[in-house]
């Protein structure tokens, strides 16, 4: 209960605080930003065992789910602001589908992978994984950029 609280709680400030943080850094630079603190709060949740890995994984979880609203909110705002009126409805549902496809495509993956090692194995595997995202980040044109939204 505590560690799926801490991420309420994560994505909820998140969505509080984002939109005047991206008036404040600029969006591009906000992007960036998010995507580059969600790695090292990911590597939080698998470091311990007890009482000191489920206050890890919380803390980890809950910075997580922050920086990950922050990123959705700008993604969002990008792609209906982008999108022409007509196609709005079919972008909006494209992207959903995409991405809500992934949620037991990624549980099935991630529970193939414990069965071989390690619940706690995964957890590091996704973590390299979260780590792709400001790497690719950083090689598009957005890193000069202080605004993704025109």
């Amino acid at each position: 209960g505590i560690v799926l609280a801490s991420e309420g709680i994560g994505a909820l400030a998140g969505a509080s605080v984002g939109p005047w943080l991206g008036r404040r850094l600029g969006t591009g630079r906000l992007l960036l930003a998010s995507a580059v603190l969600s790695v090292p709060s990911v590597l939080l949740m698998p470091l311990g065992d007890g009482a000191v890995g489920m206050v890890a994984f919380s803390l980890g979880n809950a910075l997580f789910a922050f920086f990950t609203v922050v990123q959705s909110v700008i993604t969002r705002t990008y792609r209906q602001q982008e999108s022409p009126p007509e196609l709005l409805a079919r972008v909006m549902a494209t992207v959903r589908f995409v991405s809500w496809s992934m949620i037991p495509i990624g549980a099935f993956l991630a529970g193939w992978i414990a069965e071989g090692t390690s619940a706690r194995g995964t957890l590091w595997l996704i973590a390299v994984a979260v780590a792709v995202s400001p790497v690719v980040l950083f090689a598009s044109p957005l890193r000069h950029q202080r605004e993704v939204l025109t």
